[in-house]
């Protein structure tokens, strides 16, 4: 096959039915032919074509077929959770990255699909509408049984008649943001914690009193809401900055 040359793909139908084509476009291309959409659709994800020979008729399926693969491709590549759930809860589509998660998540994110059917109906029938016009989307969060965290972005599916067909969620794993969120919180508690101390009460106790009691509380407070379990504890003396 010449490199050169650029390359054609020809499906086989009506047009090129008992006629040369291939042969006289093979005088210019390099020629590839196929006899059905499903073959003419992996010789194009295979390989790199200049042009395309194909009957009217099967050129729109064909079109579609390849915009229909091509996004399922990017669904497929993209990190985050997708699903199309109907009015029965019932999926009707989802990504790799969906299938990966567990059962008990999945039936989760049908559930919380189901609630936001039932507000953006009522928004319908309210007549409720973003400044775009649209019916907007919702964010949810919910905790799956192996204490992890998720978040959920659910849109709705309108069809001609403004009424809300399906949702389709975007669905991705927030447990590690929300530990350190988790661990910020304690972080702050902890530290409100410290500084309520009775005044009258430290005026009664000695220095290295007021030191035991400072670390007592330190020590409780780094085991019981952040989990520390090795830490260290250092005091400025800001007089001689040491």
């Amino acid at each position: 096959m010449n490199k050169s040359r650029p390359r054609l793909l020809i499906l086989t139908g009506l047009a090129a039915d008992g006629h040369p084509i291939a042969a006289t476009l093979s005088e210019f291309f390099d020629v590839d032919l196929c006899e059905s959409i499903e073959q003419a659709i992996e010789a194009l994800r295979r390989e790199t074509y200049h042009a395309v020979f194909a009957d009217v008729g099967d050129f729109l399926p064909l079109e579609r077929a390849l915009v229909s693969q091509q996004s399922k491709l990017v669904l497929d590549t993209v990190g985050e959770g997708v699903c199309v759930i109907d009015a029965e809860g019932i999926c009707r589509w989802s990504n790799k990255r969906m299938q990966q998660f567990s059962p008990a998540v999945f039936e989760k994110v049908k559930q919380i699909c189901c609630q936001a059917m039932s507000i953006f109906s009522a928004q319908t029938d309210s007549g409720t509408t973003t400044q775009s016009g649209g019916r907007g989307s919702k964010k949810f969060a919910f905790q799956s049984e192996e204490d992890r965290y998720f978040e959920l972005i659910a849109s709705p599916a309108i069809d001609e008649h403004k009424q809300v067909m399906q949702i389709v969620a975007v669905v991705w794993e927030a447990t590690s943001g929300r530990r350190m969120q988790q661990k910020i919180d304690a972080i702050d508690l902890a530290g409100r914690e410290l500084t309520r101390l009775d005044r009258d009460a430290m005026i009664r106790i000695s220095p290295s009193e007021r030191l035991v009691l400072l670390r007592d509380k330190i020590i409780r407070y780094s085991k019981d809401l952040m989990h520390f379990d090795h830490f260290a504890v250092r005091l400025l003396d800001q007089r001689v900055n040491k």
